[in-house]
């Protein structure tokens, strides 16, 4: 049954990568052989720090082309509004998806580590038996999937809100060196 799970997870996994890849590429206007480009094995870490913006409105005003667009248009009142909205949700889902990524990584992870050992320990000493060992390694399975989905959405926050920034990080601020990526 395990492995049958598994078989699955592994398609479905395949499929969502196609569905998003593709998505990419029709945002991207990509087509024939510009569709090949590959990603790296694996996603950046987390930066150490978390990452902090002042003023991030103000900057986006001055930086963003939508927000200079904008400026030759009667109704830039209301554009400017939008765009400082969206801007300050895109910051809002960056900090909230790191948060979220981090605990993952710092809290869950090593909870999950610490019970697969001793539910090893108990196997060992024939206190336990084998399906808890495999639910406990479901469970650490699991729990490194959801590290790398929240890992994943904390990049594509940090492209969203780069792009609407206009397309880079402010230099000046703790976070500007580690957040340029």
């Amino acid at each position: 049954l395990a492995y049958a799970e598994a078989l699955k997870a592994s398609a479905e996994a395949r499929q969502e990568a196609t569905v998003r890849r593709e998505t990419l590429n029709r945002t991207l206007n990509l087509h024939g052989a510009a569709t090949a480009w590959a990603l790296p094995d694996r996603l950046p870490d987390l930066p150490p720090e978390r990452p902090v913006l002042t003023d991030v409105e103000g900057y986006t005003v001055t930086h963003s082309p939508t927000a200079h667009a904008g400026r030759a248009k009667p109704d830039q009142l209301k554009e400017g509004i939008t765009l400082r909205s969206e801007v300050r949700q895109a910051y809002s889902r960056m900090l909230i998806a790191y948060d979220v990524a981090r605990y993952q990584r710092d809290v869950v992870m090593p909870l999950i580590q610490a019970a697969l050992e001793e539910t090893q320990l108990n196997y060992n000493a024939m206190l336990g038996d084998v399906y808890e060992l495999i639910d406990t390694t479901r469970e650490q399975i699991q729990a490194g999937k959801e590290y790398v989905t929240s890992l994943a959405e904390f990049w594509v926050a940090h492209a969203d809100l780069t792009h609407k920034l206009g397309g880079r990080w402010p230099e000046h601020g703790p976070a500007a060196s580690q957040m340029a990526l």
